[in-house]
């Protein structure tokens, strides 16, 4: 039975990250420039103020770093 218990807490476990994984992917494919649509209503803006919020954003990093404090936060509300 506790064989049984772990097996299936740990397919869980591989699902939900499967999920999140897809869901962040998606995210990150879906058209348009996150940092162009933040400042659309805006006009004009200066590219260093672009790269500065994409600093802050952290999509400036790698696309792992990106995903796990993605996940992090998914998980912290």
């Amino acid at each position: 039975m506790r064989t049984y218990v772990l097996s299936r807490l740990a397919i869980a476990i591989l699902t939900l990250l499967g999920m999140s994984a897809v869901i962040f992917v998606l995210l990150r494919i879906a058209p348009g420039d996150i940092v162009d649509i933040i400042f659309a209503s805006a006009g004009y803006v200066d590219p260093a103020a672009k790269v500065e919020i994409r600093k802050e954003l952290g999509l400036d990093q790698p696309v792992i770093v990106q995903y796990t404090r993605w996940l992090g936060e998914v998980l912290r509300g």
